[in-house]
């Protein structure tokens, strides 16, 4: 009987260690079906109008659903108490926002031949469509082993860098910065 419990409590730690295993990749296109206003924070700078999104805070980037994404962000500055919906469905585009999106939940489903996954965490549910390096990355790491159902784990979305010029800077301790403009010097040849 001890024995029997002994298993039953290993595997019972050993399920939660695999829910804490942190999965980073990139990705094609991300919809996000928001179902839970909490998703949602208000980010509100001095002098300037509140904007609604979500906030990353293990990368300190504030995303908001017109597509803005604020960097480096103080959580003084971001408030949790969202009682509607900014957008329903958030299209988490990786050629216009910029960053790392962290989410903890379940990937549910893989549609193996289309290159999807479906994400589902306790607020949100995700289409995640990703190219073939990264399905057989996935593959590898968690179903390669004869791994069944659904896996757990906080996932990292990391989006490739763009040179978007809605990508703002803001802290307590730096000033927003205007982006220097190039300048071309014409040369004359004689």
């Amino acid at each position: 009987m001890k024995k029997i419990v002994i298993i039953l409590v290993t595997l019972i730690c050993f399920q939660r260690i695999q829910a804490q295993e942190v999965y980073t990749m990139g990705y094609e296109s991300a919809m996000i079906a928001v179902v839970d206003p909490n998703f949602f924070s208000t980010l509100t700078f001095p002098d300037q109008p509140s904007e609604c999104g979500y906030f990353d805070k293990a990368s300190e980037t504030f995303y908001t659903c017109n597509q803005r994404t604020f960097r480096y962000v103080d959580e003084e500055y971001v408030s949790s108490h969202q009682q509607e919906l900014c957008c329903n469905l958030l299209d988490f585009d990786p050629h216009v926002y910029y960053g790392t999106m962290t989410l903890k939940g379940i990937i549910d489903t893989v549609e193996w031949d289309n290159l999807v996954f479906y994400f589902t965490t306790d607020k949100a549910r995700l289409k995640i469509r990703v190219d073939e390096r990264e399905i057989d990355a996935l593959y590898e790491h968690f179903y390669k082993e004869g791994r069944l159902g659904k896996v757990h784990l906080i996932l990292r979305l990391k989006t490739f860098d763009t040179p978007n010029e809605n990508v703002l800077s803001y802290n307590k301790n730096t000033e927003w910065v205007r982006k220097p403009q190039r300048k071309f010097i014409k040369l004359l040849r004689w």
